[in-house]
């Protein structure tokens, strides 16, 4: 599938108590990195999940290019569209380059295993996720980053056209958060579109294209980081008193948080 954008349109969506996500519209596009922001509880995951076909919508649709999601199996949707969750627990001792081959999974048919061809994917993915001399180690003994790049490996085996990750970095020190973001940074300019939910406020002004806003699942912004990170919402979204710089090497906006 040749896969250009990402439309979302009108969804809403939510569980039991209601919907958790009101009328939501934006357009993702080839080769642009999306930051999702917003307080906890603002719809984040919510959307994600409802983008990757883990939850249906009430209302609106998704599109991958030109066709609705609603409309494709979930095999069909992770040939194009692979999701990293904020949390992958791996209880079981399989090696790494076990875990990356997993992700041809959506590309093989009934009773048919992994080929040269898969082979050889998953090996450019854990080449360029820098985990290829980690091949034979089993996966329950590596470091949290080593796991979450492994984790992007096998997301990256799968050949997608759109990454979809969500706080992927919450639990890493602040040196495995930048190799995490560098890396997905990167695969941007191969044209994958990225669309990530991120807690730190700086790392998504530092890293993305343009941030989406979400509050009690609205968008209250869209924009590049200039337009989005400023003062007024910074008191208005998160309900904080903040001093807005520039970056000095980068030129993006930088947050100072107040004390209350």
């Amino acid at each position: 599938m040749c896969l250009q954008k990402v439309e979302v349109q009108h969804i809403c969506a939510g569980y039991n108590l209601g919907d958790v996500l009101q009328d939501i519209n934006f357009t993702a596009r080839e080769g642009e990195f999306i930051g999702l922001i917003g307080p906890n509880g603002s719809g984040k995951s919510t959307l994600l999940h409802v983008m990757s076909k883990i939850l249906n919508p009430t209302c609106g649709t998704v599109y991958l290019g030109d066709v609705e999601i609603e409309s494709m199996k979930l095999k069909e949707v992770a040939r194009v569209l692979a999701v990293i969750p904020q949390d992958s627990p791996m209880t079981f001792s399989f090696t790494v380059a076990d875990i990356v081959i997993m992700g041809r999974n959506p590309h093989l048919t009934l009773f048919h295993s992994e080929g040269k061809e898969d082979i050889e994917i998953a090996r450019k993915a854990m080449e360029a996720t820098d985990t290829f001399h980690l091949r034979n180690r089993v996966i329950t003994n590596l470091s949290g980053g080593e796991r979450q790049r492994v984790i992007i490996a096998r997301a990256l085996a799968q050949s997608p056209k759109v990454l979809l990750l969500d706080e992927p970095t919450a639990n890493l020190d602040i040196r495995h958060q930048i190799e995490i973001f560098d890396l997905v940074k990167r695969l941007t300019e191969e044209g994958l579109i990225v669309i990530c939910a991120i807690h730190d406020l700086n790392l998504a002004s530092l890293y993305s294209d343009r941030l989406i806003v979400l509050k009690e699942g609205r968008v209250l912004a869209f924009g590049n980081p200039e337009e989005v990170l400023t003062v007024e919402n910074m008191r208005e979204i998160f309900g904080v008193e903040a001093i807005l710089q520039n970056h000095p090497v980068e030129n993006s906006p930088f947050v100072i948080l107040m004390r209350s």
